[in-house]
């Protein structure tokens, strides 16, 4: 889903259909570094099994390129 809030984001949900599985969030964020517009991108995994998938993910700060995900949530690695 784009978000529309003037940054250059996206937004994609998997939503578990069976209880005992988790749902994730997949972000991708378009970045300037050194000078350049770069992409970044996460993928947010619930901590318990839920039928509901993380919230958007924190785009990286000024200088950064890590993206956090929402409470509830941990990155997959």
């Amino acid at each position: 889903l784009p978000q529309g809030d003037g940054t250059q984001q996206v937004m994609m949900t998997a939503t578990a259909k069976v209880a005992e599985l988790r749902s994730y969030t997949g972000a991708v964020f378009v970045i300037e570094k050194d000078g350049q517009s770069t992409t970044v991108t996460a993928i947010c995994e619930t901590d318990q099994p839920s039928s509901t998938p993380p919230a958007m993910p924190t785009p990286p700060s000024q200088g950064s390129a890590e993206i956090q995900c929402p409470s509830g949530s941990n990155p997959v690695r």
